[in-house]
């Protein structure tokens, strides 16, 4: 059965077929089937941790007998450590692309996501 289009959005494809909620994709699209529709839509919500650093000082009463060194700072971070979202694209964070001369912010594309990283440092002073 064709697409009908919602009088009062425009942007709102109603399907007339009552038993599926996906769009019959053809290669004429000649039931507009290309179009966005509410059944594009997914919800992006997300909680991320983004930056986490531990760091320790070794304490100077542990270093005075070496008589050399002054201090000891361990550290260790992780970048883009975990996202918690329900979202079935690779990142929440779809970012900004261009199409025709127009800036289209909040679509995803499937762009890579973002990597995680981890870091170590250790700094002596003498």
């Amino acid at each position: 059965m064709p697409s009908s289009l919602n009088v009062a959005d425009a942007l709102t494809a109603t399907l007339t077929n009552p038993w599926t909620h996906i769009a019959r994709p053809t290669a004429a699209d000649a039931n507009g089937s290309a179009r966005l529709s509410q059944w594009d839509v997914e919800s992006g919500s997300y909680l991320k941790l983004k930056n986490v650093r531990l760091s320790y000082n070794v304490p100077t009463k542990y270093l005075a007998p070496t008589k050399v060194i002054r201090g000891v700072n361990a550290a260790f971070s992780v970048q883009n450590a975990w996202t918690w979202t329900r979202y079935d694209g690779y990142d929440p964070e779809v970012g900004m692309y261009q199409y025709g001369g127009f800036n289209i912010v909040g679509m995803d594309e499937g762009r890579y996501p973002q990597t995680r990283s981890y870091n170590f440092a250790l700094s002596v002073n003498f």
